[in-house]
C-alpha cells in the first residue's frame, strides 16, 4: 500500500521551498521555490528503487520506540491517558506525548529514506536564520542545525517536547504560526512537514512567512492530501481506509471547523500569496507493511504497525484476572502455539463452548477441523450434496477457548499479563497469517434477569475491533450466536442474540475490511435434548451445532478466496493493458 507524497517547491518574493528553481518577481527580488511534499494517484507516479522486494529494508526504519520522551510541564490528560498541549489548548488535535513522540522521530526517518538521505531539497546555501514550523520533537531542527553550524535555527510549535541538549545554534519556542511572527530577523529557509490538519487559515500562515523572509528565501512544504490515500495497482479505490480518511476530512470540517484536504492548493496559495518558480514533485510513500515485511519479524514493521495505543489502553482497563484464564493460557494454550512446528491456520476463541469441542467433540486443538467426532465423514458427505462449494475439513485450526470465560477474561487473554509474565494472544498471533477467526463469546455475561447488558456489548464491541485489527483486510471474523439453556429465559436470549446480530452487521460496514459476520445457533439444539447442564451441549449438541456451522465457515472463506482472486485478475488486466 502506497500513499503518494509530492514535493512542491516554490521559489517566492520571500518565501523557500525545496526543489530548485528561482526567478524574480515584477519587483525584481528573487524568490526561491518551496517543495510540498503531497500525494497523487499513484498510478500516475513511480519511483524506480524505492521499497523493491530484492531491496533490503532502510536501516533508518529499522528501530524501535526509545521509550523515553519529553514531558511538557503545561500538558493537559485527555482520553485513554494521552496527553495534548494547553498553550492554545484544542488548537491542535493530535498527542504529545511518548508514544507520539516515537511516531513523530519514526516518520522522520520515514521521510530521510524517501528523500534519498537528505532532510529538504531546497537549494539552499548559507543560510543565516531557519525555522521549523510544528518542529514537533524538534528532531528535524537539530539535524539541519547541525548540518549547518552557521545557521541560527528555531523550531517552533505548540508544544515544548523538543530536547534540552540542542545544539548551540538551534533554540526552540512555544508559538502559534497562524499568529503574527514577531521575530528580529528574516529567514533565509522556512520547513514544514505534514502540516495539513495544523492551521485553521494555511494561507494567513504563508502570508506570516512570506512577511518574515529575505529576498530570495526559500520555502518548502512536506505534505499529503489525506483524501488520496490509495494503491499503485488500484486495490484501495472505496476501500475502508479510503472511507475512513473522507469520514477524518468531513469530521474535522463539523466537529473543528477545520478544512484538511488543503494541500492540493498549496502551490496555488502560494503564487497568490507572491511565491514565484513553483514547483511540485510527487513521491510515494508507503503506508503499510508488504507481506513480506510483515513476515521479516523487523521492528520497523512494529513500531509502524501496532495494536493501536487507543486499543491497548481499552484492554488495560476493559480485562478482567480469572485464575482459570490465566492457567490455561499459561500452561496449555501458549505453550501448544509455541511449540509447535506448523502456524495456525484459523482460531476458535471464547468460552467454554469453544474449549469443549476438544473434549466433548474431541478435537485437538492445531489439529485438523471438525474431527471425525464432530462431522463424521458420512455427515460430511451428506452436506457436501446440498453444497456447490468443496467442503473440506480445516488444517491447524487452534482452539483459544477457556471455560467460564466472560468477554473480560477473554480480553484479558488477548492483552496479557506481564506482571505475570504472561504473553498476549495478540503479540504472538501476530507473525501469523489467520485466515479465519470463530468466536463463541457472551455465555457467561447472560444475566439470568437481565440478559446481556450495553456494558458487555461494549467489551464484546472491543474485542471484535481488536480481531478484526489483527485479522486484516479481506479476512473473516465469524460471531457464532448463543444457545438456548434450562437456566435463563428463551426471550433473553433471543434479546441477547439480536443485539450480537446487530453489532455485527454495524462493525461489517464501519469497521474495516474484515467482514464480521453472524452465524445463528441452529434451531435443530434444544435445551431439553441435547445439553448434559444447565448450558453446555452433549455429544449431539456439538454434531447439529457443527453440522450448521461448518458449511457456512468454508462458504466464508471461499468468499475470502474470490475477492483475493478478483485483485489479482484485476492486476493481470492492468498489466495486458499496458
Amino acid at each position: 500500500m502506497a500513499q503518494n507524497s509530492p514535493l512542491l517547491r516554490v521559489s517566492q518574493s520571500s518565501s523557500p521551498s525545496v526543489l530548485v528553481g528561482s526567478t524574480s518577481d515584477s519587483s525584481s527580488a528573487d524568490h526561491s521555490a518551496s517543495t510540498l511534499l503531497q500525494p497523487a494517484p499513484s498510478h500516475h507516479y513511480a519511483v524506480e528503487g524505492f521499497f523493491e522486494p530484492d531491496r533490503t529494508f532502510p536501516e533508518e526504519l529499522d528501530r524501535i520506540p526509545s521509550g523515553s520522551s519529553v514531558l511538557d510541564a503545561e500538558s493537559v490528560v485527555g482520553d485513554f491517558g494521552r496527553t495534548y498541549h494547553q498553550f492554545k489548548q484544542g488548537r491542535y488535535l493530535l498527542p504529545n506525548d511518548g508514544a507520539e513522540q516515537d511516531r513523530l522521530d519514526f516518520q522522520h526517518a520515514g521521510m530521510t529514506v524517501l528523500l534519498g538521505g537528505e532532510h529538504y531539497l531546497a537549494p539552499v546555501s548559507n543560510p543565516k536564520h531557519a525555522i521549523d514550523i510544528g518542529t514537533g520533537t524538534g528532531i528535524w531542527a537539530i539535524d539541519f542545525a547541525e548540518k549547518h553550524p552557521e545557521c541560527q535555527v528555531v523550531g517552533s510549535d505548540l508544544s515544548a517536547i523538543q530536547p534540552p541538549n540542542a545544539p548551540s545554534n538551534c533554540a526552540f519556542v512555544k508559538d502559534d504560526a497562524e499568529e503574527e511572527w514577531l521575530f528580529p530577523w528574516k529567514f533565509d529557509f522556512v520547513h514544514l512537514r505534514f502540516v495539513f490538519t495544523c492551521f485553521n487559515d494555511h494561507r494567513r500562515m504563508m502570508r506570516e512567512a512570506f512577511k518574515s523572509m529575505n529576498s530570495g528565501a526559500w520555502i518548502e512544504y512536506q505534505d499529503f492530501p489525506v483524501t488520496q490515500i490509495g494503491s499503485m495497482d488500484g486495490q484501495m479505490e472505496g476501500s475502508a481506509l479510503q472511507r475512513w480518511a473522507f469520514s477524518v476530512m468531513t469530521g474535522m470540517k463539523t466537529v473543528m471547523g477545520r478544512d484538511i484536504d488543503v494541500v492540493a492548493n498549496y502551490a496555488m496559495w502560494l503564487q497568490e500569496i507572491g511565491f514565484v518558480d513553483v514547483q511540485e514533485k510527487k513521491l510515494i510513500w508507503p503506508l503499510f507493511a508488504t507481506q513480506e515485511m510483515a513476515c521479516s519479524g523487523s521492528p520497523a514493521v512494529e513500531s509502524q504497525c501496532p495494536l493501536p495505543f487507543e486499543f491497548r489502553q481499552l484492554l488495560q482497563e476493559r480485562s478482567r484476572f480469572k485464575e482459570r484464564s490465566y492457567m490455561t493460557s499459561r500452561n496449555e494454550q501458549l505453550p501448544l502455539l509455541r511449540d509447535s512446528a506448523v502456524d495456525p491456520y484459523a482460531i476458535l476463541l471464547g468460552d467454554s463452548m469453544i474449549e469443549r469441542m476438544q473434549t466433548t467433540g474431541q478435537s485437538a486443538s492445531l489439529d485438523i477441523w471438525p474431527s471425525e467426532t464432530l462431522l463424521s465423514d458420512i455427515s460430511l458427505q451428506s452436506l457436501q450434496q446440498s453444497s456447490t462449494t468443496e467442503l473440506r475439513r480445516l488444517p491447524r485450526v487452534f482452539n483459544a477457548g477457556v471455560g467460564g470465560d466472560k468477554f473480560e477474561n477473554i480480553l484479558y487473554r488477548l492483552q496479557g499479563d506481564p506482571e505475570r509474565q504472561l504473553p498476549g494472544l495478540v503479540d504472538l498471533l501476530a507473525p501469523y497469517k489467520i485466515r479465519l477467526w470463530i468466536i463463541h463469546a457472551g455465555t457467561n455475561n447472560l444475566h439470568p434477569k437481565r440478559g446481556l447488558s450495553d456494558a458487555s456489548i461494549g467489551s464484546l464491541c472491543l474485542l471484535l475491533q481488536i480481531v478484526s485489527h489483527m485479522a486484516g483486510l479481506r479476512s473473516r471474523v465469524l460471531l457464532t450466536g448463543l444457545f438456548h439453556r434450562t437456566d435463563i429465559e428463551e426471550r433473553l436470549v433471543n434479546e441477547a442474540n439480536a443485539k450480537l446480530e446487530k453489532l455485527a452487521r454495524a462493525m461489517s460496514t464501519t469497521m474495516t475490511d474484515t467482514s464480521v459476520v453472524f452465524i445463528k445457533a441452529p434451531q435443530t439444539v434444544m435445551r431439553n435434548v441435547h445439553l448434559v447442564d444447565h448450558v453446555h451441549l452433549n455429544g449431539e449438541g456439538y454434531r447439529l451445532w457443527v453440522e450448521t456451522l461448518f458449511p457456512q465457515v468454508i462458504d466464508n472463506l471461499e468468499q475470502v478466496q474470490v475477492s483475493r482472486v478478483d485483485v489479482a485478475t484485476a492486476r493481470a488486466s492492468s498489466i495486458h493493458r499496458t
